[in-house]
């Protein structure tokens, strides 16, 4: 039996590096309030586990998707796990807080990864990773673009602002867009005590020019763990300063066609193709799970150019979620905060 959790404090969790991890409240609240989302893509057999089970359906019900699921809680899960029954686990990701979240329900260290296991998700997680590892292939495939440097103190980055005036920073982990920031010489001081937090609590920054953005896009695929990458499909959202708002529900023709307005869709199969022989050696046997890579489509010197590693995701992505929903017209798929709440929106 697979049972999905929805920790979306994931990417903070992992630049924690605590064990026992308390995201701040706005992350709380998004696990609370679509603690659901797995049961749009588990099976029928499977479950998902949430604090509370009467409102995970009511809000699920509120979807109005009316795909079968099965919630359970922490008091179940630890009845099945006293019972023996055999469970397979897939969190949104995987890091050191939500295995200890399974063990105090008595769900035994065997069935769970190990410390390398973790230690490699958070490896391969840093922002760095993606930048040494496969921007640099990617980008010498034709009409792409892209550079990223990580920098490990202040003269560092400095130097790289000096060089390129507009750029982006971003912190190695973090998620919603709260570890990116604009920076320019205007900007560089009221910024300065954020830059120098991040260094200090994560070791560097990752630095990269500021690109004129006409797009973003992403390519979503799974990896076995047994040396196989499979492509599942693209994934066209929108984002406001680094911060998710929503995809595009379509079949993959409608998103292609949308992409073709900017890009030779030629282009896009052969970064596809490239990141596969790339990442197979790196993660085919390594990670087990769903994986993400977010692109841009960008307008440079009045040329339209794809950067096509902005970053890697390597847990369950919104992109992932836009495909677990099938629809043959196309679709928004937004979360929606009001009034610090939380709620996935289809339009």
């Amino acid at each position: 039996m697979r049972i999905f959790i929805f920790n979306p404090e994931h990417d903070m969790a992992l630049a924690s590096g605590l064990v026992n991890f308390t995201p701040p409240r706005a992350g709380r609240l998004l696990r609370h309030d679509l603690c659901f989302l797995p049961a749009i893509w588990a099976e029928k057999e499977d479950a998902v586990l949430v604090d509370d089970v009467d409102y995970a359906w009511k809000q699920y019900k509120i979807t109005t998707l009316n795909k079968p699921c099965n919630f359970i809680n922490y008091n179940e899960l630890s009845r099945m796990a006293s019972l023996g029954n055999d469970m397979e686990f897939e969190p949104w990701g995987w890091d050191m807080p939500v295995r200890e979240q399974l063990v105090k329900c008595n769900v035994p260290m065997s069935s769970l990864p190990d410390n390398d296991y973790l230690n490699n998700i958070k490896k391969i997680s840093h922002r760095g990773w993606c930048a040494k590892n496969l921007l640099p292939t990617l980008t010498k495939i034709h009409n792409t673009i892209g550079n990223a440097k990580i920098g490990h103190n202040m003269e560092e980055l400095k130097i790289y602002l000096s060089a390129y005036h507009n750029i982006i920073v971003k912190s190695p982990w973090s998620c919603s867009g709260r570890g990116v920031r604009r920076v320019d010489n205007n900007s560089y001081k009221q910024l300065e005590g954020w830059l120098n937090n991040v260094i200090k609590h994560q070791g560097c920054v990752l630095m990269e020019p500021y690109y004129e953005k006409s797009m973003d896009f992403g390519m979503e695929f799974v990896c076995n763990g047994r040396g196989n990458i499979e492509y599942r499909g693209l994934s066209l959202f929108m984002a406001s300063n680094g911060a998710y708002i929503g995809n595009i529900i379509a079949n993959e023709k409608t998103k292609e066609d949308i992409i073709a307005r900017y890009v030779q869709l030629s282009s896009l199969q052969e970064i596809r193709q490239s990141i596969m022989t790339v990442l197979t050696p790196l993660l085919g046997n390594t990670y087990h799970g769903p994986f993400g890579i977010d692109m841009m489509i960008v307008n440079c010197n009045d040329k339209i150019l794809v950067h096509p590693c902005v970053e890697l995701n390597l847990r369950m992505t919104m992109g992932h979620v836009a495909l677990g929903i099938t629809q043959s017209t196309c679709h928004l798929m937004s979360v929606v905060c009001q009034q610090g709440r939380y709620r996935l929106k289809l339009e």
